[in-house]
Protein backbone atom coordinates (compact mmCIF):
# COMPACT_ATOMS: atom_id res chain seq x y z
CA UNK A 1 0.00 0.00 0.00
CA UNK A 2 1.67 3.19 -1.00
CA UNK A 3 2.65 5.93 1.58
CA UNK A 4 1.26 9.30 2.64
CA UNK A 5 3.42 12.16 3.24
CA UNK A 6 1.45 15.54 2.98
CA UNK A 7 2.28 18.80 1.94
CA UNK A 8 2.97 20.75 4.85
CA UNK A 9 4.21 18.41 7.59
CA UNK A 10 6.30 19.67 10.50
CA UNK A 11 6.53 15.83 11.43
CA UNK A 12 5.15 13.32 9.14
CA UNK A 13 3.09 11.68 11.87
CA UNK A 14 1.50 14.32 13.63
CA UNK A 15 0.36 15.64 10.36
CA UNK A 16 -1.05 12.35 9.16
CA UNK A 17 -2.88 12.37 12.39
CA UNK A 18 -4.41 15.70 11.84
CA UNK A 19 -5.50 14.88 8.70
CA UNK A 20 -7.13 11.79 9.31
CA UNK A 21 -8.92 14.14 12.27
CA UNK A 22 -10.07 16.09 9.72
CA UNK A 23 -11.47 13.84 7.03
CA UNK A 24 -13.06 11.81 10.02
CA UNK A 25 -14.95 14.97 10.38
CA UNK A 26 -15.55 15.60 6.99
CA UNK A 27 -16.81 12.93 5.30
CA UNK A 28 -18.49 10.52 7.81
CA UNK A 29 -21.33 10.08 5.28
CA UNK A 30 -20.32 7.96 2.23
CA UNK A 31 -17.70 10.08 0.65
CA UNK A 32 -14.95 8.41 1.87
CA UNK A 33 -14.32 4.97 3.13
CA UNK A 34 -10.66 4.74 3.47
CA UNK A 35 -7.93 6.01 5.32
CA UNK A 36 -5.19 8.94 3.93
CA UNK A 37 -2.59 5.81 3.62
CA UNK A 38 -5.42 4.31 0.84
CA UNK A 39 -6.03 7.15 -0.81
CA UNK A 40 -2.76 8.87 -1.71
CA UNK A 41 1.20 8.61 -2.29
CA UNK A 42 4.15 10.88 -1.42
CA UNK A 43 2.66 14.53 -1.96
CA UNK A 44 6.12 16.25 -0.78
CA UNK A 45 7.17 18.86 -2.66
CA UNK A 46 4.16 20.16 -3.79
CA UNK A 47 3.35 24.03 -4.46
CA UNK A 48 0.65 24.00 -2.74
CA UNK A 49 -0.49 27.57 -2.45
CA UNK A 50 -0.44 27.50 -6.93
CA UNK A 51 -2.47 24.39 -6.64
CA UNK A 52 -5.21 26.60 -4.70
CA UNK A 53 -5.12 29.17 -7.16
CA UNK A 54 -5.73 27.01 -9.61
CA UNK A 55 -8.35 25.40 -7.83
CA UNK A 56 -9.88 28.57 -6.60
CA UNK A 57 -10.59 29.91 -10.80
CA UNK A 58 -13.09 27.30 -10.43
CA UNK A 59 -14.87 27.70 -6.94
CA UNK A 60 -14.61 29.32 -3.68
CA UNK A 61 -11.64 28.11 -1.33
CA UNK A 62 -11.00 28.66 2.30
CA UNK A 63 -8.99 31.87 2.55
CA UNK A 64 -5.96 31.98 5.06
CA UNK A 65 -5.63 28.37 5.59
CA UNK A 66 -3.79 26.04 3.18
CA UNK A 67 -5.52 22.43 2.37
CA UNK A 68 -3.43 18.95 3.46
CA UNK A 69 -3.06 17.92 -0.45
CA UNK A 70 -2.36 14.03 -1.40
CA UNK A 71 -1.60 12.91 -4.73
CA UNK A 72 -4.58 9.63 -5.66
CA UNK A 73 -2.20 6.51 -6.04
CA UNK A 74 -4.73 3.35 -6.13
CA UNK A 75 -7.65 4.29 -8.94
CA UNK A 76 -9.61 0.81 -8.89
CA UNK A 77 -8.91 0.77 -4.84
CA UNK A 78 -10.38 4.15 -4.66
CA UNK A 79 -13.67 3.80 -6.91
CA UNK A 80 -14.37 0.72 -5.11
CA UNK A 81 -14.96 1.98 -2.17
CA UNK A 82 -16.95 5.20 -3.41
CA UNK A 83 -18.21 5.12 -6.75
CA UNK A 84 -19.36 8.47 -6.76
CA UNK A 85 -17.09 10.82 -5.46
CA UNK A 86 -14.33 8.97 -7.47
CA UNK A 87 -16.12 8.38 -10.51
CA UNK A 88 -13.79 10.14 -12.56
CA UNK A 89 -10.47 9.79 -10.93
CA UNK A 90 -7.46 9.49 -12.62
CA UNK A 91 -3.66 8.45 -11.22
CA UNK A 92 -1.91 12.13 -10.10
CA UNK A 93 -5.09 13.90 -9.26
CA UNK A 94 -5.10 15.70 -6.58
CA UNK A 95 -7.10 15.91 -2.71
CA UNK A 96 -7.23 18.61 -1.01
CA UNK A 97 -8.26 18.79 2.64
CA UNK A 98 -9.25 22.08 4.27
CA UNK A 99 -11.30 22.16 7.70
CA UNK A 100 -14.67 22.52 5.73
CA UNK A 101 -14.65 21.09 2.85
CA UNK A 102 -12.40 18.84 0.67
CA UNK A 103 -11.98 18.95 -3.44
CA UNK A 104 -10.81 16.25 -5.41
CA UNK A 105 -8.95 17.60 -8.32
CA UNK A 106 -7.23 16.90 -11.59
CA UNK A 107 -4.62 19.22 -12.59
CA UNK A 108 -3.68 17.53 -15.89
CA UNK A 109 -7.58 17.89 -17.03
CA UNK A 110 -7.91 21.56 -14.93
CA UNK A 111 -11.19 20.67 -13.45
CA UNK A 112 -13.40 20.00 -10.20
CA UNK A 113 -13.79 15.88 -10.20
CA UNK A 114 -15.98 16.10 -6.79
CA UNK A 115 -16.32 18.52 -3.42
CA UNK A 116 -17.84 17.91 -0.35
CA UNK A 117 -18.53 20.22 2.69
CA UNK A 118 -18.21 19.19 6.42
CA UNK A 119 -21.92 19.73 8.12
CA UNK A 120 -22.04 22.98 9.56
CA UNK A 121 -22.04 23.53 13.55
CA UNK A 122 -25.19 23.58 15.14
CA UNK A 123 -26.07 27.25 16.30
CA UNK A 124 -25.47 28.29 20.29
CA UNK A 125 -29.33 29.94 19.92
CA UNK A 126 -32.23 29.48 17.99
CA UNK A 127 -32.25 31.38 15.08
CA UNK A 128 -34.67 34.13 14.18
CA UNK A 129 -35.51 32.46 10.85
CA UNK A 130 -35.05 28.80 9.03
CA UNK A 131 -31.76 28.09 7.47
CA UNK A 132 -31.25 27.68 4.05
CA UNK A 133 -30.31 24.26 3.41
CA UNK A 134 -28.88 23.18 0.17
CA UNK A 135 -32.42 20.98 -0.83
CA UNK A 136 -33.78 24.56 -0.48
CA UNK A 137 -31.49 25.90 -3.40
CA UNK A 138 -32.48 27.27 -6.17
CA UNK A 139 -31.44 25.46 -9.32
CA UNK A 140 -31.16 26.60 -12.85
CA UNK A 141 -31.59 24.34 -15.82
CA UNK A 142 -30.59 24.40 -19.67
CA UNK A 143 -30.88 22.48 -22.46
CA UNK A 144 -27.25 21.58 -24.01
CA UNK A 145 -28.76 18.46 -25.74
CA UNK A 146 -29.63 19.52 -28.96
CA UNK A 147 -33.33 17.34 -27.92
CA UNK A 148 -36.51 19.84 -27.78
CA UNK A 149 -37.87 19.02 -24.40
CA UNK A 150 -35.12 17.62 -22.64
CA UNK A 151 -34.25 20.99 -20.22
CA UNK A 152 -38.01 20.58 -19.20
CA UNK A 153 -38.14 16.63 -18.80
CA UNK A 154 -34.86 17.46 -16.31
CA UNK A 155 -36.54 20.62 -14.51
CA UNK A 156 -39.50 18.02 -14.43
CA UNK A 157 -37.69 15.57 -12.95
CA UNK A 158 -35.65 18.11 -9.68
CA UNK A 159 -38.93 19.41 -9.00
CA UNK A 160 -40.02 15.52 -8.22
CA UNK A 161 -37.48 15.26 -6.10
CA UNK A 162 -37.84 18.34 -4.01
CA UNK A 163 -36.13 21.04 -5.45
CA UNK A 164 -36.50 24.55 -6.59
CA UNK A 165 -36.44 24.79 -10.28
CA UNK A 166 -36.27 27.99 -12.27
CA UNK A 167 -37.52 28.27 -15.65
CA UNK A 168 -35.73 26.22 -18.12
CA UNK A 169 -34.04 27.64 -20.85
CA UNK A 170 -31.50 26.48 -23.89
CA UNK A 171 -27.89 26.60 -22.87
CA UNK A 172 -25.21 28.72 -25.76
CA UNK A 173 -23.57 25.48 -26.82
CA UNK A 174 -24.09 21.67 -27.05
CA UNK A 175 -23.25 19.11 -25.07
CA UNK A 176 -22.60 15.36 -25.38
CA UNK A 177 -23.17 14.68 -21.46
CA UNK A 178 -24.99 16.18 -18.26
CA UNK A 179 -22.96 19.17 -16.49
CA UNK A 180 -23.54 20.55 -13.23
CA UNK A 181 -21.89 24.54 -12.89
CA UNK A 182 -21.58 25.44 -8.71
CA UNK A 183 -21.82 28.71 -7.89
CA UNK A 184 -21.45 29.07 -4.59
CA UNK A 185 -18.49 26.62 -3.87
CA UNK A 186 -21.14 24.48 -1.90
CA UNK A 187 -22.17 20.54 -1.11
CA UNK A 188 -24.53 19.05 -4.06
CA UNK A 189 -28.04 18.33 -3.40
CA UNK A 190 -28.90 14.61 -3.43
CA UNK A 191 -30.94 14.78 -5.87
CA UNK A 192 -28.36 16.55 -7.88
CA UNK A 193 -25.58 14.00 -6.83
CA UNK A 194 -27.81 11.47 -8.17
CA UNK A 195 -27.31 12.58 -11.77
CA UNK A 196 -24.15 11.59 -11.76
CA UNK A 197 -22.69 14.23 -13.77
CA UNK A 198 -19.93 16.05 -13.96
CA UNK A 199 -19.11 18.92 -11.63
CA UNK A 200 -17.06 21.53 -13.54
CA UNK A 201 -16.61 25.51 -14.09
CA UNK A 202 -18.98 27.28 -16.34
CA UNK A 203 -17.98 26.25 -19.85
CA UNK A 204 -16.55 29.28 -22.47
CA UNK A 205 -19.52 30.71 -24.13
CA UNK A 206 -22.16 29.99 -21.58
CA UNK A 207 -23.85 33.31 -19.20
CA UNK A 208 -23.58 33.70 -15.92
CA UNK A 209 -26.19 31.27 -13.39
CA UNK A 210 -29.26 32.51 -12.28
CA UNK A 211 -29.35 30.38 -9.98
CA UNK A 212 -27.34 28.05 -6.79
CA UNK A 213 -26.45 25.26 -9.32
CA UNK A 214 -26.05 24.96 -13.07
CA UNK A 215 -27.41 22.09 -14.62
CA UNK A 216 -26.47 22.12 -18.35
CA UNK A 217 -28.93 18.95 -19.64
CA UNK A 218 -26.45 16.89 -22.44
CA UNK A 219 -27.32 14.17 -24.76
CA UNK A 220 -27.00 11.62 -22.63
CA UNK A 221 -29.87 12.79 -20.57
CA UNK A 222 -33.09 10.43 -21.29
CA UNK A 223 -36.42 11.31 -20.37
Amino acid sequence: MPSTNFTRPSTRTLIIAVVAIVIVALFASRFFRSSPSTVSESAQGEDVQSLVNQVARHTVVKQGELPAVAIVADVPFLQSQNPIFYKDVQQGDRLLVWSDRAILYSPSRDLILAMVSAPAAPPTSAPTSAPTTQESATIEVRNGSGEVGLGRAMANKLQADGLKVLTPSDARGTYPSTLIVIKSGDQLPKALQDLGAKVMSLPDGEIALKGDFLVIVGADFKK
